[in-house]
């Protein structure tokens, strides 16, 4: 790595140069350090490399910090960089969390007339990288409660507060499901407390924070280790399923002038799968899961297997309207809870057809999740 990358050990961490390529890890806020790595990136370039600039961690449509500007836009940004260093545009390829991340930038380009192109933009699973690299491993306690009836239904785990979320809650709430499931809300912000009591919900405002560890705000959650509380792990003794509330639903974010700039801009798709997801398959758990439209369907096509019909109804996957989907993702969470025995779902958590997918999905995600670490993703592509 040449001498410039040494003296700057901010930059070392995320730029990593070879023989054949070089990858580049973005993060929020690029404009503040493009120009150090322009200059960087001009230094290492020996006129052969691919340049694969990765912004796996997310997959939002903005990077800076004003979502109402046309510069904020992800594409923009990549293209200044690019612009920067003087290499040429086929040189580079863009990878994100987003499955649609081709999709969505050709659409840019379109949109806004945008003559130059990158060789390609992409997605990579980092967050299955995550969950295997980071995690504990709790895929035992499958065959440890094979004898137990598990005392509740499901999970339902919200850190950070998100729109999505908050009507996750009040989805829950207004079904009568807190009896049935292990509900985690974290947030003691007065003005949540307000507006829940406004809109009528003083008991449950009165409830938060739900946390199963202690915590009282979502900021200092940490979710990516492995020795969490034994309260943490507990949760998944005492349930039989995961109600997933991804960090993405089709929406952008939850800002609503990110809300506003998409859908001003149609081409804009997204579909992002976290540690959320990863995580209920890494533990041997079946999961509803809240997320993008076809967000189970893209799952299946990454070699996934889904739970239709040997324990629910995935035909909310189908559903384009985000508050719809959610809606139905709540009632489906309701009928297994109403008209399923707790001995019923043991039975049915224990089949051989179940017991068939969750090993498929653990053993696949293994598989996925090494392939996607990053070195070894982008060292595969380059030879």
């Amino acid at each position: 790595m040449p001498d410039l990358l040494d003296n700057e050990p901010q930059y070392r961490r995320d730029i990593n140069v070879y023989n054949t390529h070089i990858t580049v890890v973005i993060r929020y806020g690029l404009d503040d350090y493009a120009r150090s790595y322009a200059q960087l990136l001009k230094s290492a370039y020996n006129g052969k490399q691919h340049i694969y600039l990765d912004f796996s961690s997310e997959a939002s449509a903005f990077i800076l910090g004003s979502p109402e500007s046309e510069d904020s836009w992800v594409y923009s940004q990549i293209h200044k960089l690019i612009d920067a260093t003087g290499i040429p545009y086929e040189n580079f390829s863009y990878y994100s969390g987003n499955l649609y991340n081709q999709q969505s930038y050709d659409g840019w380009r379109l949109a806004k007339n945008i003559p130059n192109k990158i060789a390609a933009a992409r997605h990579r699973q980092q967050w299955a990288n995550i969950v295997i690299a980071a995690h504990l491993d709790c895929s035992s306690k499958y065959e440890e409660n094979r004898y137990n009836i598990r005392p509740q239904y499901f999970t339902c785990l919200n850190g950070a507060p998100r729109s999505h979320r908050f009507k996750t809650l009040l989805h829950l709430w207004d079904e009568g499901l807190f009896p049935y499931g292990i509900i985690t809300y974290v947030s003691s912000n007065p003005r949540t407390l307000e507006i829940l009591t406004d809109m009528g919900y003083s008991e449950l405002a009165a409830k938060l924070p739900l946390s199963v560890d202690c915590y009282t705000e979502y900021n200092v959650i940490q979710s990516h280790q492995r020795n969490l509380s034994p309260a943490f792990y507990n949760i998944y003794d005492q349930t039989y399923f995961d109600v997933t509330t991804e960090t993405l639903y089709g929406e952008g974010t939850s800002s609503r002038d990110s809300i506003q700039m998409l859908n001003m801009n149609s081409w804009w798709k997204e579909l992002f799968f976290t540690e959320k997801t990863y995580r209920s398959i890494f533990y041997k758990r079946p999961f509803l899961l809240f997320g993008s439209q076809y967000q189970l369907k893209y799952l299946r096509r990454l070699g996934f297997k889904t739970f239709d019909g040997i324990m629910f109804d995935e035909s909310y996957d189908t559903i384009e309207n985000w508050q719809e989907r959610l809606k139905a993702v709540m009632l489906e969470t309701k009928r297994i809870c109403t008209t399923k025995t707790l001995e019923e779902l043991h039975n049915i958590m224990y089949s051989t057809e179940m017991q068939a997918i969750l090993e498929h999905n653990y053993n696949h995600l293994l598989e996925l999740g090494k392939a996607n670490e990053l070195d070894n993703f982008f060292r595969n592509l380059s030879t």
